[in-house]
């Protein structure tokens, strides 16, 4: 069994302070579980950090949340050039560089891309049948 993964948490816990947060780990026969203030979980297996970890939040599944739900959100990332969250999630690119820290800013990050998808989505159904002008919509987004 590698114990690198003994090294690698303890270092990651103390410097994203980790400890100053409601944390539990528990060791399971087959993998560790981390869960953090109750929202973040963290299920590694012992070859962690050379194999990217599952993670939930609020006990959903984070590669769900990356994927857009529907079609028209899925135009709107294309039509005004936003990142795909599915391709472009460190999920994809693991490397034992990532940290579990990483994945709360990711999701944070893809969180608030989603909210301005919407918020572009809503336009468009407000304006979208007066104005057909992406960079006029952009300009409503932005100004709001």
């Amino acid at each position: 069994m590698n114990y690198s993964y003994k090294k690698r948490l303890k270092k990651e816990l103390f410097e994203n302070n980790f400890l100053e947060h409601n944390f539990q780990i528990t060791y399971h026969i087959e993998f560790i579980e981390i869960i953090l203030d109750n929202k973040y979980r963290y299920i590694l297996s012992y070859d962690y950090p050379f194999k990217c970890p599952y993670f939930y939040i609020n006990g959903y599944f984070y590669n769900h949340f990356l994927k857009l739900k529907n079609h028209h959100l899925g135009k709107i990332l294309q039509d005004y050039h936003f990142e795909c969250p599915c391709c472009s999630s460190m999920i994809n690119f693991w490397s034992p560089t990532r940290m579990l820290k990483d994945f709360i800013m990711e999701y944070r990050k893809y969180k608030k891309s989603y909210q301005e998808i919407y918020n572009i989505y809503f336009i468009e159904k407000i304006v979208g049948k007066i104005i057909d002008d992406k960079y006029l919509i952009l300009n409503i987004f932005y100004y709001l």
